[in-house]
């Protein structure tokens, strides 16, 4: 690993120059944001707020421009064939398994250029990527998975390039008090539609999806996509919270706009809330969706043998067989190593949810130990049916 890739594994912020996503928005999503919980602005915004206000002007222009041009094409547009989700918490190996799957022949995934683009991707796609892939970083500072604006990117991404209300406005907002369950709704599912529909119209395979955020929303993912297949990643839950919490560090000190400590309360309230708020939706909904349309895998599985599970996925999906190109990408990564924490404490979703977890997909539960950020909020309504993080910078496998 490099020297530049190591000392952002001990926690420091990217370097000034480097790519961020306040740099990508719109004036419209700009002004979506929760400025008024503003608190501990960064000295870098000294630069970044005008850069962000003149790059602003220019996205907003091309956003004109595309709906001017394709408005009409985009409303006709519809998907070839019902898209695949994969959804799974934060750090339970889907990036890993959206960049296998988009190697295989018959499906596409949308790219980080299409999704820091998303408002005019249809217009700038051919020169953006010259104009921006010199100041994107080579690797994720959050686990040094290979990163490139032609690889597959999560939508929730694009959601905030458009302007809609999506959780991750917290990555450059932190003490906005930002919650996973507070975003959704009928605004946020319509630029999700949107989205899908500007990917169809320019690429006429099969789209393979991934956000962490769809495993709370699989019932209206169906509403909107009828026919639409789920491959639900599950992993060893102390591994998922703390590898999170690190996760959103690692995310506010490259790109937020305030600063980022080390410790943060908030930080891991977040991460609790996330996690009891993605599950409880995802179980109460999951007795909708059809058994054949629902597809479970464990992490340590597709780490352990990769083609076996991935062959399954296939059959199971109803595709063709992999290219060689799946080979060959198995091979570029058959090094790579899983991040290491140090024993500390664990954000605590609730013990419930942990424990039934764990016990339906196969793990040990973590331990429940009491948390500041757990402690000190209100008590709230037990659902029907219904750990662990370290901080600086590096991560386990795959997000």
């Amino acid at each position: 690993m490099s020297r530049r890739a190591e000392r952002l594994g001990e926690g420091q912020a990217a370097p000034w120059w480097t790519l961020t996503i306040g740099l990508t928005l719109g004036l419209g999503a700009i002004a979506r944001l929760p400025w008024r919980g503003m608190r501990r602005p960064r000295r870098r915004m000294a630069l970044r707020g005008p850069l962000m206000l003149v790059f602003g002007a220019a996205a907003s222009l091309l956003a004109a421009t595309q709906t001017l041009v394709f408005g009409r094409a985009i409303a006709r547009a519809r998907p070839v064939a019902p898209p695949i989700a994969i959804i799974g918490h934060h750090r339970t190996g889907s990036t890993h398994l959206h960049q296998l799957m988009a190697l295989h022949p018959e499906l596409c995934a949308p790219t980080s250029l299409e999704c820091m683009g998303a408002a005019h991707m249809l217009v700038t796609h051919g020169f953006l990527s010259r104009v921006m892939g010199p100041f994107a970083p080579k690797r994720r500072p959050s686990d040094a998975m290979a990163f490139g604006m032609h690889l597959p990117q999560e939508e929730e991404f694009a959601l905030l390039n458009l302007g809609a209300p999506t959780v991750y406005r917290r990555i450059l907002l932190p003490s906005a008090g930002l919650t996973a369950a507070g975003a959704e709704g009928p605004a946020l599912e319509a630029a999700h539609e949107r989205f899908v529909r500007m990917l169809s119209l320019r690429h006429r395979k099969r789209l393979v999806l991934k956000s962490p955020l769809n495993t709370g929303r699989t019932a209206w993912l169906r509403r909107r996509y009828p026919g639409i297949r789920f491959v639900h990643l599950v992993r060893e839950p102390a591994a998922i919270l703390r590898s999170s919490l690190h996760l959103w560090h690692t995310l506010e000190l490259d790109h937020g706009l305030e600063r980022a400590p080390a410790v943060s309360p908030e930080r891991t309230r977040f991460v609790e809330e996330t996690f009891d708020w993605m599950y409880e939706a995802f179980w109460r909904d999951e007795p909708e969706i059809p058994a054949h349309d629902l597809i479970t895998v464990r992490y340590e599985d597709l780490a352990a043998r990769p083609r076996e599970v991935l062959d399954e996925i296939a059959a199971r999906l109803g595709l063709g067989p992999w290219g060689a190109e799946l080979d060959a990408y198995l091979a570029s990564v058959e090094d790579y190593r899983t991040n290491r924490f140090p024993p500390g404490a664990l954000p605590q979703a609730r013990p419930a949810l942990l424990e039934r977890y764990a016990e339906r997909y196969g793990y040990a539960a973590p331990p429940v130990t009491p948390t500041p950020s757990r402690a000190a909020r209100p008590a709230r309504p037990q659902a029907p049916g219904a750990g662990p993080a370290s901080d600086p910078r590096r991560s386990d496998r795959p997000r």
